[in-house]
């Protein structure tokens, strides 16, 4: 039987006028076009993971966003290498356990490209570094500065400060688990305040989620999930609607539970998310999936142990983070803020950077760059 992952000899022998982008491999293939892109060769993991993620991105890419969106980033595009870096390093074998997120935070995953990406946590827990490039329309209040962003995502630091506690390395959390966002794009106001996915019009969000959907279950295939953890109302709902109806049993059998988003914007999330988060994974029954050991008292001694770099992090970023949150749902999830009084003129669509910082010693340079020569999608 004919490998259908393997390009045809039709599909190779594409006009050389055809658009063409290189990946992190040095391996050509097509921009966006009408016909189907090409599947990567390679069977690994991260790879298949990556094409599945291009992909997505490429359907994306289709969509005009209007009003109340005037900025989109796509940090899957100018943050490929760090993000490759985290695919690799941490999605290289099938995860009992996926941590689903909703879509970036102008201070963390915008910035690097890793979810949840509050970039202390990102540097120096996950131990990931790498070039990061710049959004094509950026706005000017909400520069990409890479890992040199100096602002706090309390969220990420939240998140993954959790994990490090429970976990001790990342190798011990990243055995059985995974961390992927629903949605890669940031949308953003004229005012630089977040629109969230599900406030994007009707006929934009449809197409959205019908993409995302499609790349969701494919990555629950690809690495033969059993447990999905929405992290918030929007991404646990829109999880449970992807698989309603499906028959596969690995769909009909897949567990979706939910864990409250913990954004400083969600006033239950800072009465003492840690605790809470403890006590949840320990409900939803996670150590039947993972290698981990939760005592009683670790619920305590989590909150115990993040409350001082919490504390220095909202002094010293004081407000800072309220625009990271997207989900309006009170308990579970982001809050957007959106100014009403902002309006847009015109439809902009977002198109690929051109601009790569190369972070360097703990200093950021900015040079130009060809699309030929870029780590992009490949649209």
């Amino acid at each position: 039987m004919q490998d259908t992952n393997i390009p045809t000899s039709e599909q190779t022998n594409q006009d050389e006028n055809e658009p063409k982008y290189l990946d992190s491999h040095g391996e050509t293939y097509l921009a966006a076009t009408s016909a189907p892109i090409p599947k990567a060769v390679s069977t690994s993991i991260p790879d298949r993971l990556l094409q599945v993620e291009a992909e997505l991105c490429c359907n994306l890419n289709t969509i005009e966003f209007t009003d109340p969106v005037d900025y989109v980033y796509s940090p899957l595009d100018y943050a490929s290498d760090t993000h490759a870096k985290y695919v690799h390093r941490f999605c290289n074998s099938q995860k009992n356990v996926l941590f689903l997120g909703m879509n970036p935070g102008p201070f963390g995953m915008a910035q690097n490209g890793v979810p949840f990406g509050e970039c202390d946590a990102v540097r120096n827990w996950l131990k990931i570094d790498g070039i990061v490039g710049k959004p094509p329309r950026e706005h000017p209040k909400r520069p990409v500065l890479g890992l040199e962003c100096p602002r706090k995502e309390v969220s990420g630091k939240r998140f993954w400060g959790l994990f490090k506690f429970l976990c001790g390395t990342p190798e011990v959390f990243f055995k059985d688990c995974y961390v992927y966002n629903f949605c890669p794009l940031q949308f953003m106001k004229t005012s630089a305040k977040n629109v969230s996915p599900g406030k994007l019009k009707i006929t934009e969000r449809k197409q959205l989620i019908a993409a995302c959907n499609n790349a969701f279950l494919q990555v629950v295939q690809l690495l033969q999930v059993k447990l999905v953890i929405g992290v918030g109302n929007f991404a646990s709902e829109n999880a449970s609607k992807a698989v309603k109806g499906l028959q596969e049993d690995l769909f009909s059998q897949l567990r979706i539970e939910i864990l409250m988003h913990p954004s400083p914007a969600n006033p239950s999330a800072n009465k003492d998310w840690p605790s809470y988060a403890v006590n949840r994974l320990k409900e939803i029954g996670i150590m039947s999936y993972t290698d981990w050991k939760i005592s009683d008292g670790q619920a305590a001694a989590a909150t115990t142990s993040t409350t001082t770099t919490e504390t220095t992090t909202a002094r010293n970023t004081k407000g800072c983070d309220t625009t990271t949150t997207n989900d309006t749902t009170s308990n579970n999830n982001h809050q957007t803020n959106i100014n009403p009084s902002t309006k847009k003129s015109d439809t902009k669509k977002t198109r690929r950077n051109t601009n790569t910082v190369i972070i360097t010693n703990g200093h950021s340079n900015t040079t130009a760059t060809s699309r030929t020569n870029r780590n992009l999608s490949p649209c």
